[in-house]
Order: structure tokens, then C-alpha cells, then sequence
């Protein structure tokens, strides 16, 4: 009797223990993967990325071996991409990246991908001989085809309209990608709304989470980054959340790491793994508990790389409003706290700055990168942590 007791607690442990396991997903975004086979003149194109947003596109093939060796070893039970998996939509940076990808999927991990406003419908290059030279890039149709067994091919829904699908992670976890870049770039279709409508009152009376994923953000995270950066209809999809009890959205576009929570819903829009400090975030699910954290990739170089590119391209734009000051040692000041500052706002969270370096640059008359550097330091705030309880 002893035995069977036993075996009856062990059983409902057992039970109870899976049930309670936790759900492990990793969140990236913008890799900007441009392969080497387009890099015939590297030192043009070096140049011309010294100049650029802060992407090291020159290194992206690296960063992305890297970041599929470290899931690998980390093993999350999904990976999900929340678009902009290439530079501009090249053929082969997109051919290149789904076999990497691929050998997450290969090894059990799940891994869920969604356009973003660089992937389809774009112009393309190639570096050569100290130019351009247009390139073949994916319409909306190849991405479906290419990214089919890694996106839109695993949904158990699939949306006529656009590229949008719902996968199930578990008996009580949908992912809901929703496209909003094959057709007006960063705007739901209508008839996609609908079809979101149709499967989130579904999943909220069999009792099923949703978490949904976007390119573009749901809010606004910076004044710094509105037009173009949240979606376009943001409040008809805002409404459904409200409705349907939807609270977490994973984003990415804006290249910042930046959480918003209002009204119940939190926005997270990951790092670009292009741009220093070369992270992802990793969500985990507990029941009704959600936490979130970053982490970098684990190749050191790489890091030292972006970051060296991230700064030169942030000195460009310092040096430009620095030429008003006339003494040398207030501009090295500030030229050193634009680095950092900038830095710090992409990664996430801030340390202890020169606070009388950030009054000079506040005291520069006019708008543009000294307002941009006054706004956006944030003493506390840490946006590589979240939780919802």
C-alpha cells in the first residue's frame, strides 16, 4: 500500500513539476546580416560604415555564427527574430542566414522569424570599386518561400493578407507574428486586424496566452523616434490587447534597448544585433510569471569591434556641434560623454556620467544631437530587465 502511495506522489510531482516548467524564449532583432559575398572593395565599405547609424555591418556574418553558437549552448525552447534579418533584402544575406538559423531548428530549438522594413520589396547593393553595384533582393512571396519552415510554414493560422501567423508553443502559448511590411511598411492591413481579432477571441476563451511580435514598436519609446518607428495603427491593434488581455509585445526596429509599459501592456524592443553592445534579451515563462533579461553574445572581439564602430560613428555626429567650443578640455569632455551616453541608451542602462559635461552640451543653442544627448539620459532607468511581477 506504502508502494502505491508512493508511486501516486511521485506521479502528481511528476505532473505537477511539468506543468510548472519553465519556457525559455530568446528575442532578437535587426541583424542587418550582410553576406561577404557582396563586400568586393571592404575598405569602401568600411568607410562608408564609419559614417553610417552605428551598425557593424562588416562583421555581421560573425556576429550571427556567433549568436547561433551561444543558442546552441544556451538551448531556449524558441528563438524569435523580430525582423530586419538583412541589410537591404539581398538574396544570398537572406539564403545565408536562414541555413545559420537553420541549425538551431535542426536541434530541437523553435525558431520564429517576421519581416522587417529592410527584408522585402528593396534596393540592393553590393560594395565594388569604391561604389555601388545593385544586387538581386527577396519580394514578399520569396521571403514566405525561403523563411517558410522557420515563420509563416509552422503557424497552426496562417493570415491570407499578409504574413502573419499564430504558432503554439505549448498546450497554453501562441506566438503571434504580425506582419506589417509586405504591403505599406509599418502598417497592419485591415483585414489582418480582423483575422488577429478572429484568433486572439479564441485563444482568450480556451484560456491561452499570447504573446504577440512586431517590427515596428507598439508605443512610442523616444520623442527622438516617432514617425516611422511605431506602427502606423498601433491603436486599433492597442485595442485588441485591451480587449483580449494580450500584456507583452516584443518589438524591434528602434536599435535601442527600451521597455514601455502603459495600460497594462508592456512593449519590449530589443538591441539590433548589428549595433554595439551586440545583445539579445531572454524571456522566460513560469506559469503567469514573465521576466525578461539581456545578454551578449560571447565572442569578446566582436563586442570590442561594434563598439569601436558604434563610437566613431557617434564621434561624426559630435564633432559636428563641438566645433562651437573653443576650449579643449570642455570638448573632450563632452566628445567623451557622447560616447557613453550614446552607448549606454542603445545597451539599455546608464552608469555615473559627467554631469557638468551633459549641462555644456545642454547649454549648445539649437536642436538636433546636443538635444537628442540632454534627452536621453535616464539616471535610472534599466531597460535589460523586466518582469511582470
Amino acid at each position: 500500500m506504502k508502494r502505491i502511495i508512493a508511486s501516486l506522489v511521485f506521479g502528481v510531482l511528476a505532473l505537477a513539476s511539468l506543468f510548472a516548467a519553465d519556457l525559455t524564449i530568446v528575442h532578437t532583432s535587426d541583424f542587418h546580416y550582410y553576406s561577404q559575398y557582396y563586400i568586393q572593395d571592404p575598405d569602401y565599405m568600411r568607410k562608408v560604415m564609419l559614417t553610417a547609424d552605428g551598425k557593424d555591418t562588416i562583421d555581421s556574418v560573425q556576429i550571427a555564427q556567433t549568436f547561433v553558437k551561444d543558442m546552441l549552448e544556451l538551448r531556449p525552447d524558441a528563438v524569435v527574430v523580430t525582423g530586419d534579418l538583412t541589410l537591404n533584402g539581398e538574396t544570398r544575406s537572406h539564403q545565408e542566414l536562414y541555413a545559420l538559423l537553420h541549425q538551431l531548428k535542426e536541434n530541437g530549438i523553435g525558431v520564429y522569424v517576421m519581416t522587417g522594413n529592410h527584408d522585402v520589396g528593396q534596393t540592393a547593393y553590393k560594395y565594388v570599386d569604391g561604389g555601388l553595384k545593385k544586387v538581386e533582393s527577396l519580394g514578399a512571396m520569396e521571403f514566405e518561400t525561403l523563411w517558410w519552415d522557420l515563420g509563416f510554414g509552422t503557424g497552426i493560422y496562417q493570415d491570407d493578407w499578409s504574413d502573419s501567423y499564430i504558432s503554439q508553443l505549448a498546450d497554453d502559448l501562441w506566438i503571434l507574428s504580425i506582419d506589417s511590411n509586405t504591403g505599406t511598411k509599418g502598417t497592419i492591413r485591415t483585414k489582418t486586424l480582423s483575422w488577429i481579432e478572429e484568433h486572439l477571441k479564441e485563444a482568450q476563451e480556451k484560456g491561452i496566452k499570447v504573446i504577440s511580435l512586431t517590427h515596428q514598436n507598439l508605443f512610442v519609446h523616444s520623442k527622438n523616434f516617432t514617425w516611422g518607428y511605431q506602427l502606423d495603427n498601433a491603436s486599433k491593434l492597442l485595442a485588441l490587447y485591451q480587449k483580449y488581455g494580450v500584456t507583452l509585445n516584443l518589438s524591434g526596429h528602434l536599435h535601442i534597448q527600451h521597455i514601455v509599459e502603459q495600460d497594462g501592456i508592456t512593449d519590449i524592443a530589443a538591441s539590433s544585433m548589428a549595433d554595439y553592445p551586440l545583445q539579445y534579451g531572454v524571456l522566460t515563462i513560469h506559469g503567469d510569471d514573465m521576466s525578461y533579461e539581456t545578454r551578449q553574445i560571447s565572442d569578446e572581439t566582436l563586442i570590442q569591434n561594434a563598439k569601436e564602430v558604434f563610437d566613431a560613428c557617434t564621434e561624426n555626429k559630435s564633432v559636428q556641434r563641438l566645433s562651437e567650443v573653443k576650449d579643449e578640455e570642455s570638448k573632450a569632455r563632452m566628445l567623451e560623454l557622447s560616447l557613453q551616453l550614446n552607448r549606454e541608451y542603445f545597451a539599455g542602462h546608464y552608469s555615473d556620467i559627467d554631469e557638468e559635461a551633459l549641462q555644456m552640451w545642454a547649454n549648445i543653442n539649437g536642436e538636433g544631437f546636443a538635444s537628442y544627448l540632454s534627452y536621453i539620459y535616464d539616471k535610472d532607468a534599466d531597460h535589460r530587465i523586466w518582469s511582470n511581477h
